[in-house]
């Protein structure tokens, strides 16, 4: 198994288990004796409401996860639609959230847990824990325990308990409806809409489980059949469920007269059945709770474990059980955030938090679908959101709405989160993350056309990894096509921007800033080479910005831009007779001898065609330069790549052959051809190599300035003799000043 991949275990039916059996939990056993003393008989609408909003939530789910069945689900659609700004809102909002209704799920099992065990009050200092908290601690162990076996040892378990358990609430509803007569959904006078969507916002807590089948998309063995059946199937079964038990409980008690202390089916169970049916329906209780905590923990721990992966937490959270392939330490991390949150001991808080927490990832979820469907071509889901964009626009202003009902406590708890989630993104996560979201990367390929203020914005909130530029300097119409391609390229790989470079050089008689005016002719065709420059890059769909420059110098004022736009790559063209600047006979190459801004590529273009690639190598660092680009062409392109390496008799061969193979495994080229040559001459090597391929990649050589001026160097001969194209490559390396004199 690959080192961080999940096993596929699922099937249909055990994720449709899953979003059953985390849905029907201490939502249902818990919360109606609660939220009837608000509103009394109107309990089952607001189990309906709820299930109305979870049902288009769970559509948008089914689309996004068919189209991206990844580890960590809401986490990993908002990540790669909004940017990892906004994917760190929905990790640690969904993450803290399914913690909190954890805690919430297993002080239900203590509660139930109470009617068959005197469990004690334990004294821990100047801490008591309640008998109540006792179980829910114990229960919370046992769960995170359970969830180290993985996915198949809990699975088995669970399509049990939820089995068991769905037959039990069936066997009372129909059972209540034969002893009514009847089923009465009730349409009492409530004092404000406000106090129904309030406890609306309550019991939205019942209806997280489906979200959690998508969280293992990586472990369904066909997602994009599996996952609309499993989320949509399990909304709609636990809402009738939900809403005929509520109807059930109203038409048989006085929910007017309910405490809360004692819970409303338990009622229903002692009216029907006496002490057997209370025995029958705790023991229901227990499994609900159970079932909903269970799964909650396995959950929440994928998402610590998919944030891991794109470094926006620890790394040390990226590791997998060496025997039951599951993310062991994010189970450890969010056992002890639920033991936590446990010992605040309040129902309703941890009920409405964890509520509020979904909601502002549910409303993202929506927007992120509506970026991805109008900006990534590549989004293509297998199940498509019905009579869009009405319903993911619909659900994000209910999910989002629903939040105003809430109280002022849980607003700022949820306020809190949010502005702490892009705190940790801001000192952590942007250091270190490369992964750019579909929005930002259509904001800037169409910068121009983009308000200044979301532009900026967008730059602002990109990974300081994604912000991977390169330069090149555009200088000719028939080498700017593979210039730009090059460029592209190396930029994709890192998922950055290419700035593209014209110098319109000015005679030193002309000031500067009458350069346009007095040349005009070539200023329109400087517009037209960028134009072409932009076009040619929007085939690769990487964003390019364009910059015209008039000076006095041409190639210092292109190394002067590096600086400038602070790039990680500058790429220029090989013009071996011409000077660098007026006043100056030295080569291109002596300006390498100067301490560099950036790493430096320069092509002589035959025709851009890296399918074939040949790369000599040293053990330098400019050949693990080029090592670096041949594994980017290989990923792109599918390029052959060979590494040759040039040694003195046939008795070197046996160690040449051990160097190529350490270095190609040291650089992951571990399929590219190996060649020695034992010729001993490197230069005729070179040019007989690069005669049966399309492109040379060379790093440039070490020698410095006085040695390249005194004789013309290795490199410089065979870049002017081979027919391929060849990319010199150069990594920026400070050098003292005895180095840059003689290497």
């Amino acid at each position: 198994m690959p080192k961080n991949e999940l096993a596929t275990d699922l099937g249909t039916v055990a994720a449709l288990t899953v979003g059953v059996g985390t849905m029907i939990g201490a939502g249902i056993f818990v919360l109606p004796a609660i939220v009837a003393g608000t509103i009394g008989p109107l309990v089952p609408f607001a189990f309906l409401l709820a299930g109305i909003l979870a049902f288009t939530n769970a559509l948008t789910v089914s689309e996004l996860g068919t189209a991206m069945p990844k580890a960590g689900g809401s986490y990993h659609w908002t990540n790669r639609s909004l940017g990892p700004l906004f994917g760190s809102i929905a990790g640690f909002g969904d993450w803290i959230g399914l913690a909190i209704a954890s805690a919430f799920y297993t002080l239900g099992f203590g509660q139930y847990l109470g009617v068959f065990l005197p469990v004690p009050a334990i004294d821990l200092f100047v801490l008591t824990l309640s008998p109540t908290q006792v179980g829910a601690i114990l229960a919370g162990g046992l769960f995170v325990g359970l969830n180290y076996l993985g996915v198949k040892g809990t699975g088995r378990i669970q399509a049990a308990v939820v089995a068991t358990l769905v037959g039990i609430l069936i066997f009372f509803i129909l059972d209540g409806v034969v002893r009514a007569g009847r089923i009465d959904f009730a349409f009492a006078e409530v004092e404000q809409l406000s106090s129904l969507l309030s406890a609306t916002a309550l019991v939205f807590v019942s209806y997280l489980g489906y979200g959690k089948i998508a969280t293992m998309g990586e472990e369904l063995q066909t997602p994009e059949k599996s996952i609309p059946i499993a989320v949509l199937g399990s909304v709609a079964v636990v809402t009738v469920i939900y809403v005929l038990l509520t109807a059930v409980a109203a038409t048989l008690l006085d929910f007017t007269a309910l405490s809360g202390d004692v819970p409303a089916v338990l009622e229903i169970a002692d009216l029907a059945f006496g002490p057997i049916g209370v025995a029958v329906m705790a023991t229901a209780g227990l499994l609900a709770t159970a079932s909903s905590a269970n799964f909650s923990v396995l959950a929440a721990a994928r998402i610590t474990f998919a944030m891991g992966r794109q470094r926006l937490v620890g790394d040390w959270l990226n590791k997998l059980h060496p025997r039951f392939a599951t993310p062991y330490r994010s189970l450890q991390v969010t056992g002890f955030l639920i033991i936590a949150l446990i010992l605040l001991d309040d129902l309703v808080l941890l009920a409405l938090t964890a509520s509020a927490f979904h909601l502002v990832v549910y409303g993202m979820l929506n927007i992120g679908l509506l970026v991805l469907r109008v900006t990534d071509e590549s989004y293509t889901p297998s199940f498509t959101v019905p009579l869009y964009p009405v319903t993911p626009v619909l659900a994000a202003i209910g999910s989002f709405g629903l939040l105003a009902f809430m109280p002022t406590p849980v607003l700022i708890v949820t306020g809190a989160m949010v502005v702490g989630s892009v705190g940790w993104y801001i000192v952590y996560g942007q250091e270190r993350t490369d992964d750019e979201g579909a929005l930002s990367q259509h904001i800037l390929r169409q910068s121009k056309s983009m308000p200044e203020s979301a532009v900026a914005a967008t730059e602002a909130a990109r990974p300081n990894r994604a912000k991977f530029s390169v330069l090149v300097s555009l200088s000719n119409p028939r080498t700017e096509k593979d210039l730009i391609s090059l460029a592209c390229n190396v930029a994709a790989a890192r998922d950055g921007v290419v700035h593209a470079v014209h110098v319109v050089n000015v005679p030193d008689q002309v000031p500067l800033d009458q350069g346009p005016k007095h040349l005009e002719r070539f200023g329109r065709q400087s517009e037209e080479l960028l134009e072409a420059a932009e076009a040619d890059a929007n085939e690769f769909a990487v964003p390019v910005e364009t910059h015209l420059i008039y000076s006095h110098r041409t190639v210092e004022e292109v190394f002067d831009a590096a600086q400038v736009f602070d790039v990680d790559f500058l790429i220029m063209g090989w013009h071996p007779s011409s000077s660098i600047s007026a006043g100056r006979s030295e080569n291109v190459f002596d300006e390498l001898s100067q301490e560099l801004p950036c790493d430096l590529l320069v092509l002589k273009s035959q025709g851009f065609d890296p399918s074939d690639i040949v790369v000599p190598t040293t053990d330098d660092r400019n050949s693990a330069l080029c090592a670096e680009l041949a594994n980017g062409f290989a990923h792109t392109f599918g390029s052959g790549v060979t590494l040759l390496h040039v040694v003195e008799g046939e008795g070197q061969r046996n160690g040449g052959e051990r160097f190529l193979s350490d270095w190609a495994a040291e650089h992951e080229l571990e399929d590219a051809t190996l060649k020695v040559d034992t010729s001993g001459d490197v230069e005729a090597a070179i040019a007989d190599a690069a005669a049966e391929h399309t492109m040379l990649l060379i790093g440039a050589t070490e020698r410095g300035l006085l040695s390249r001026l005194v004789r013309r160097s290795l490199i410089f001969d065979v870049v002017e003799d081979v027919d391929c194209s060849v990319v010199i490559a150069e990594q920026k390396y400070q050098r003292s000043l005895r180095e840059r004199l003689f290497g």
